[in-house]
């Protein structure tokens, strides 16, 4: 449901909940059926009563899709004003999640259009709204950007001075122009992540190969220090990453770039996985052959593509009984076919005596837990690998 901001302020206005006598209850329901953070914003101006009432769901905050494209100057800057209104305190302090996409106005590429006038670019304004927010979300436990900035500004100015003590996981893509592949590797080095234990980070730029594994910023150990889960994409400096850290969660993608080089930070990496996801589960059982000890306190793999019926099931589960401390997987349906029944699953507890839990999605979204007698199935929200991956879903 999407209603414009001016409409449903006038809506609303005219209702005088405070006069109707609706319970609180009441005016949550119908409150939840308003998705876009937008309207909530402007319902939140509308009277102190649905300010207390939409609060909270600020809690999680996704602004990953606001972009500036084909707006005008006003709407631009009602965009800005949703981002600035987190400076205020009452407001910062709620926001445990916040997701953004950091673009410049006017949307053209910035690839193609590498040089800007000032007057023309918002770069330098969205970068000091985002870290005014930023400063403000001392609570902050996770924080997901994606930058896409013109050449001719700094970048990733954001992080400086954050205060988000609490901050767990990062997950960042950079998009930006006219920044060297070094610049990029190196943003990882803010003090702004010394405390996090979750890291996504992407970009476009080709991979950068240190001739000497001293010369990587990732070989500090005092370098992101607390890791414990990640998300590999092949790049070098993921290895040089998985080589010094306690890695206990990861996320691996892309394993036909230069797989040699991370089978080799495998095995000789300090930590011991817990929870193994893979975007090709085809080569689980090639990693798990080339080093079995990474593998022996493993609770968690993935992703078990879709399969369409319970014997085919069974049979490629028959690779993870080396797992003995295996508990709980996560698969894919599709098609409308969801062969993950109550049968299905007694049946792989004879082969996995621990397995506990199933989280399913694709076409569905549930999770099967076991209560020692039998399975229960729950409908749950739409989840991702990297939700499992920084603990989202445990």
């Amino acid at each position: 449901m999407y209603l414009r901001p001016r409409l449903l302020s006038k809506l609303f206005i005219s209702l005088k909940p405070f006069d109707i006598h609706l319970p609180v209850e009441l005016w949550l329901q119908i409150i939840s059926f308003i998705e876009s953070k937008r309207d909530l914003f402007a319902l939140s101006h509308v009277s102190n009563m649905f300010r207390r009432i939409v609060f909270p769901s600020f809690r999680s905050l996704d602004l990953l899709y606001l972009e500036n494209t084909g707006l005008s100057r006003q709407e631009q800057f009602n965009d800005l004003r949703i981002i600035g209104v987190f400076r205020q305190p009452e407001l910062a302090t709620i926001v445990t999640k916040f997701d953004i996409r950091i673009i410049s106005s006017p949307c053209i590429d910035p690839y193609r259009s590498p040089v800007r006038s000032a007057w023309h670019c918002s770069c330098n304004s969205m970068q000091k709204r985002v870290a005014e927010a930023l400063d403000a979300m001392v609570n902050l436990e996770h924080l997901g950007i994606h930058c896409f900035l013109c050449a001719g500004v700094d970048k990733h100015r954001y992080f400086e001075d954050v205060k988000a003590r609490r901050l767990q996981s990062f997950s960042g893509r950079c998009s930006c122009a006219g920044i060297s592949h070094h610049e990029r590797e190196h943003v990882l080095l803010d003090p702004f992540f010394t405390n996090i234990r979750s890291l996504r980070w992407s970009h476009g730029a080709w991979d950068v190969v240190y001739p000497r594994s001293t010369d990587s910023p990732f070989n500090k150990v005092s370098t992101l220090l607390d890791l414990t889960a990640l998300v590999h994409s092949g790049r070098h400096s993921e290895n040089m990453i998985l080589r010094k850290r306690p890695i206990q969660r990861i996320y691996i993608t892309n394993l036909d770039r230069r797989p040699a080089n991370f089978l080799r930070a495998l095995c000789t990496f300090p930590g011991s996985l817990t929870h193994v996801i893979l975007d090709d589960f085809s080569r689980l059982k090639d990693i798990i052959s080339h080093d079995q000890e990474c593998f022996v306190n493993v609770r968690h793999i993935g992703t078990i593509p879709a399969i369409p019926t319970g014997p085919e099931i069974e049979a490629c589960v028959v690779s993870l009984t080396s797992l003995h401390n295996l508990q709980s997987f996560d698969v894919f349906v599709l098609d409308g076919r969801n062969p993950w029944d109550i049968r299905v699953l007694h049946c792989l507890r004879r082969s996995l005596p621990r397995l506990r839990k199933v989280l399913v999605r694709g076409d569905m979204y549930c999770v099967w837990s076991f209560d020692e007698r039998t399975w229960n199935q729950t409908l749950i929200l739409p989840f991702s690998s990297w939700d499992i991956i920084r603990g989202a879903c445990d």
